[in-house]
């Protein structure tokens, strides 16, 4: 049920609706931003790909499973990189260079160190 507070009353889609308890009211995180989503297609998948001559789409699938899988009764699945909000963009970004360094020894501009004018998804 979707519940709208306008100047202090509770707006309902029901006529007699009564709430009881604590509420707690929390800003919205905002989704990944279009800049996230190009820094981890256009460096972290890219240059993964490059490295290890997989295919960006496998390169992307696989760095789901390692950072993205979540289980729900029992099953596990991938959680879509869309419903991340920034600040877990940005926390699966760094696991994926901290990972790429130590496994793969190989070293991963952070988005304050590159161009983003030169990436090409």
């Amino acid at each position: 049920m979707i519940v709208e507070i306008s100047e202090g009353r509770i707006i309902s889609p029901f006529k007699q609706t009564q709430v009881s308890g604590k509420f707690t009211l929390t800003k919205p995180e905002k989704k990944i931003s279009d800049p996230q989503r190009k820094y981890y297609f256009g460096v972290l998948v890219k240059e993964i790909s490059d490295y290890t001559g997989y295919s960006k789409d496998w390169t992307h699938r696989k760095l789901g499973w390692l950072f993205r899988q979540e289980k729900s009764k029992g099953t596990p699945f991938v959680k879509s990189l869309t419903s991340l909000s920034t600040t877990e963009t940005e926390e699966q970004n760094e696991a994926i260079r901290r990972w790429a360094a130590e496994t793969l020894e190989l070293s991963i501009k952070t988005p304050n160190e590159i161009d983003y004018s030169q990436i090409k998804e």
